[in-house]
């Protein structure tokens, strides 16, 4: 819904699966309006371990450069924070 909300208004997700089944992820992958990757290490990512990942999802909010600007823990919390950034 918050995609949908604010794609228009220059929202892009990036999602990153740690799904170990690739099988799963592309049928999902292919429902869904952004970008979707697949990390093939899985839960093994040094990804993972590089932004303090521990549960899924984890969101982050990056800016125009690339910086991440907020860490969104409470997934309840997630359209307040994309709307200070939009």
């Amino acid at each position: 819904d918050i995609y949908g909300k604010y794609s228009a208004k220059g929202l892009e997700v990036f999602q990153v699966s740690i799904d170990p089944e690739e099988f799963v992820w592309r049928q999902a992958a292919a429902n869904l309006p952004w970008i979707t990757v697949l990390d093939p290490a899985s839960i093994q990512s040094r990804v993972l371990q590089s932004y303090n990942v521990f549960s899924v999802p984890t969101t982050f909010i990056l800016n125009r450069e690339g910086d991440i600007v907020e860490r969104v823990v409470d997934v309840t919390e997630l359209e307040k924070a994309v709307a200070k950034y939009i």
